[in-house]
């Protein structure tokens, strides 16, 4: 079996190995060819011998289920995750306690645009120490008002260490949120093959 992997919810949400309950599965390895329909007993020994894991690809009947080296599948795709988080581009938008309500739906105009072209928008709001309290007040305005009106484009989350001369949160399109757990490649292939040997019994 393929080393232990710490149970973060990265992991935890495809079903695999011992947590599969169903009877028989069709067994895909791990170039994705079909093997057969086999008890999910055999199955996992298959995959055990190849030093592998057996991870469930859907909740059907009959489900289909893949020969793959779990781990590593998921700490490819905790890198490329990365990769991509890197190359996000995002634009920032900066206020000040008495910017005017032209400036803001301006500004909103253009917000609007960097989201939905899938970008992240970072609001400012700059403020010497001395007016910082009624600063703060506009900034939770603002910010209020981006989350009302924008909603349906992206989710606003501060983040938990603050800029030094005032306020910052982020606007994140829905296009970048991550997904409840990561898609096994080829199932495109796999779903395809489903209906073929949908009464095939071994």
């Amino acid at each position: 079996m393929a080393n232990p992997i710490s149970p973060t919810p990265l992991h935890t949400k495809h079903t695999k190995n011992h947590d599969i309950t169903a009877e028989r599965v069709k067994l895909f390895g791990v170039d994705g060819q079909f093997l057969g329909i086999f008890p999910t007993e055999n199955a996992l020994f298959i995959a055990t011998q190849q030093g592998l894991d057996l991870v469930m690809l859907d909740y059907t009947e009959l489900p289909s289920c893949r020969i793959i080296d779990y781990g590593h599948f998921c700490y490819t795709h905790q890198q490329e995750q990365k990769r991509r988080d890197r190359h996000k581009k995002h634009k920032i938008f900066r206020f000040r306690r008495r910017t005017q309500e032209e400036h803001i739906h301006c500004s909103t105009r253009k917000i609007i645009r960097w989201l939905e072209a899938g970008h992240t928008v970072i609001i400012e709001l700059i403020s010497p120490p001395h007016t910082r309290h009624y600063a703060k007040a506009q900034f939770d305005t603002i910010t209020n008002r981006f989350a009302t009106e924008l909603g349906y484009l992206g989710v606003l989350t501060f983040p938990e260490t603050q800029i030094k001369h005032g306020w910052r949160a982020f606007l994140t399109p829905h296009t970048q949120l991550p997904p409840e757990h990561p898609p096994l490649e080829d199932t495109s292939a796999l779903t395809a093959l489903q209906d073929t040997y949908e009464d095939i019994l071994f």
